[in-house]
């Protein structure tokens, strides 16, 4: 009887804390809390501490079973539908570029920086889905690196 009383109040407690992080009210203060100074120190830390486990052995691990798994690879796809979604003219930049290389229309050049002959489309404007730079994938991460830490810092 006790252990029926007490699943029920656990489960009591789930959904009103549940129906709490639906609210307005808590969603506003969340919001404040990240603007605030403490809480923007908090997720760089929290960001730090994630990137170093998914970095290590044990993390990659568990990261590999986990996309093999039904929910990981549901999550995936998910998330995937997510970006299609909110990135649409990227999506059909990226598809134009693709399309161009593989009909001949469009040769991969090099590396603009090390010349290195594995390079990627960068697109500086998506709304002129030809109008490309060709980076190796380690200028083009720098390269957004770069970007995003100066709008940032102008923002």
């Amino acid at each position: 009887m006790e252990q029926k009383n007490l699943a029920e109040m656990i489960k009591v407690y789930r959904d009103a804390y549940k129906k709490y992080r639906n609210s307005r009210k808590y969603k506003e203060a969340r919001k404040k809390y990240k603007e605030s100074e403490e809480g923007k120190a908090y997720l760089v830390r929290k960001s730090s501490c994630q990137k170093k486990y998914r970095e290590s052995k044990e993390g990659k691990a568990y990261l590999k079973e986990y996309r093999k798994s039904k929910k990981g690879k549901e999550s995936f796809r998910l998330g995937q539908k997510k970006y299609a979604k909110k990135n649409k003219i990227k999506i059909k930049a990226h598809d134009i570029v693709n399309r161009k290389i593989r009909s001949g229309k469009l040769q991969r050049d090099s590396c603009v920086i090390c010349n290195s002959n594995n390079a990627e489309a960068h697109h500086e404007d998506y709304n002129n889905p030809l109008d490309i730079i060709w980076l190796c994938s380690n200028h083009h991460k720098k390269w957004h690196f770069q970007r995003r830490n100066h709008a940032k810092k102008n923002h």
